[in-house]
């Protein structure tokens, strides 16, 4: 049974084609074409030189070898959905010449636009049977020509194959071997200086050593023992006073002078010869306010009265009034707000 459904180089195409055969150059095809045949199915002629009737002509989208036979080459074209209105039973390949190469008809179809209520793109496929695949050569302009998925999706593993195939793909960055080099070369780096800082006699001067807070320790326990045995024996005292006082104790202390000394706080001392004395002690003493400080022991004459403030806060602190039986003070703070403290004083005179 005959083939319906053909294509054929046409005389021109079968010219060019052996020319570039024999010259060793290539026959570039550019376009393919496709047309209604004028309303039927047309027979393919080698003496064509047009298409029986055109309707469309685009840039060719792909040209190949076809893999399952090395004497056909696949030319190929995609019509986009906005594209149509005609049916399509003819085909016909260009050159860069506008020459037509090779042409053929195939089972009708008709290709709608969306303004019709219907559109889809539309793979056109010839193949050609020709002695010599390398005298056929593809023009393509890419910022026209669509592709099909088939060949992007080829297209876009053979890139990828390519890439991981090679040693170093991406020499900005560093290999697997490059990174473990550093790593190791790191780790020996800071094995280094951790071995070279515990190694030093003493790393962290700003700390005690073990020896230094063992002998600090043996120091104090010694000490406190001393002192727990002292307190124990209770010979530590001054003559004449229980081992065991409470209260103000009164001492006089022989010497050139005959002085008493009440301790404590208040607390006052007396040169019984000459009646000096001193006295001090300690009053709370809010801010702002004046305050009366009462001698624990009576002036016959009061000299002076030396204050100061508790604690090194921002204060000051003055004398308002001096008698012989107490003194007025007042405190001031240099900061801000309210607060509590205190002064110590020391009052001179005779008794």
């Amino acid at each position: 049974m005959p083939a319906t459904y053909y294509c054929l180089l046409t005389r021109i195409g079968e010219a060019k084609l052996a020319k570039a055969t024999a010259l060793g150059t290539r026959l570039a095809i550019t376009h393919l074409a496709v047309g209604d045949g004028g309303g039927s199915v047309p027979q393919p002629e080698p003496d064509q030189t047009a298409l029986k009737h055109e309707v469309r002509r685009g840039l060719v989208n792909e040209l190949k070898v076809d893999p399952l036979n090395a004497n056909q080459i696949i030319i190929e074209q995609v019509i986009p959905e906005e594209a149509g209105g005609w049916w399509i039973r003819e085909v016909g390949a260009f050159d860069a010449d506008g020459d037509l190469i090779a042409v053929g008809n195939c089972p009708e179809s008709y290709k709608p636009v969306l303004a019709e209520g219907s559109g889809r793109t539309q793979v056109i496929r010839m193949v050609l049977i020709v002695s010599s695949t390398d005298a056929v050569t593809l023009k393509v302009d890419p910022s026209v020509v669509l592709a099909t998925k088939q060949h992007v999706t080829e297209t876009v593993a053979k890139a990828i194959s390519d890439h991981v195939k090679q040693p170093d793909p991406h020499p900005q960055y560093a290999t697997d071997t490059e990174l473990s080099e550093l790593s190791r070369s790191l780790s020996d780096a800071i094995s280094r200086a951790i071995s070279d800082h515990v190694g030093q006699p003493d790393p962290h001067a700003q700390y005690a050593t073990d020896e230094e807070l063992s002998a600090l320790s043996t120091s104090l326990n010694e000490a406190v023992r001393n002192a727990l045995a002292i307190a124990r024996s209770k010979v530590a005292t001054v003559n004449g006073v229980g081992p065991d006082p409470s209260g103000n104790v009164v001492i006089d202390v022989q010497g050139n002078s005959n002085w008493t000394f009440v301790g404590g706080a208040p607390g006052w001392a007396r040169d019984n010869s000459t009646g000096l004395t001193l006295q001090w002690g300690f009053d709370s003493s809010p801010y702002g306010q004046t305050v009366t400080s009462y001698f624990p022991r009576s002036f016959t004459t009061a000299y002076s009265v030396v204050i100061g403030s508790q604690g090194g806060l921002e204060s000051t602190c003055r004398v308002t009034a001096l008698t012989n039986t107490y003194f007025q003070s007042l405190r001031h703070y240099s900061g801000s707000g309210m607060g509590h403290g205190g002064i110590y004083w020391l009052a001179v005179g005779h008794s």
